[in-house]
């Protein structure tokens, strides 16, 4: 196989939902503890999240559009900033919508290993946030022409990076096209004691109406934890 073993790695809630009010539930906040300790205990090379996942989380730099003005002409090929960080952080960001302050997500957000950062663009994103990324040491890797070839982006996460192993940690729509596109190999999942009922939220997959709707994916359970604060740990490999 010449792309990484993907672990989906996600907390839900009762009602399967991946955000909400009852993440600010004491249960819920003491079993984010223990969801980021079981994703350092698979010591991954590299963990990946959307681009809504990491505008609200990590990518707090300062809004400027790029128009695709008077600029030079950056090349269309991968740019590899760090080709020997110790862990790698993707970003999903086909658009290139997200700004950033720095190069690496720290170990200020609960993790153990400072994560470079990679962004998974399409051709398609202006010359002038190419640059962005270049002077601020941002590696880079294209994953198509105007839509992503996640297949593609996956052997270029194990040739380029040499990665083997890979969490995917949200949101719902990555999720959701992974697992219609059979690139999800295992699901580890952290169920909190808590619901709220909230439709307007996301569950665990969600997929994008632009992708034709595969079979359902099936599961075989081989683990079942109890964990403090009454959350529970399952652990699912995909069935091919």
């Amino acid at each position: 196989m010449n792309r990484p073993h993907v672990i989906c790695h996600m907390m839900t809630s009762l009602d399967g939902k991946i955000d909400g009010d009852y993440m600010n539930t004491e249960e819920a906040q003491s079993l984010y503890l223990k969801y980021v300790e079981i994703q350092e205990s698979y010591n991954p090379k590299a963990w990946m999240c959307g681009r809504v996942t990491m505008e609200g989380n990590f990518a707090f730099g300062e809004k400027v559009e790029f128009k695709g003005g008077i600029t030079l002409a950056v090349p269309r090929t991968d740019f590899i900033a760090d080709a020997h960080a110790e862990r790698y952080v993707i970003a999903v960001d086909p658009k290139g919508k997200l700004r950033w302050t720095q190069n690496t997500i720290p170990t200020s957000f609960q993790l153990k290993v400072e994560s470079h950062i990679v962004v998974v663009i399409t051709e398609a994103v202006a010359d002038e946030y190419l640059t962005y990324l270049r002077d601020l040491g941002i590696s880079y890797i294209f994953g198509g022409k105007d839509q992503l070839d996640l297949h593609e982006v996956l052997r270029k996460i194990n040739t380029l990076l040499g990665v083997q192993e890979m969490m995917l940690d949200g949101g719902a729509y990555l999720n959701g096209t992974f697992l219609n596109e059979g690139l999800v190999d295992e699901l580890s999942l952290l169920i909190t004691p808590t619901a709220d009922g909230d439709t307007s939220t996301q569950a665990l997959f969600a997929k994008p109406d632009s992708l034709v709707k595969q079979p359902a994916a099936r599961f075989t359970l081989r683990e079942v934890r109890k964990l403090e604060s009454n959350g529970i740990y399952l652990n699912y490999a995909i069935n091919r």
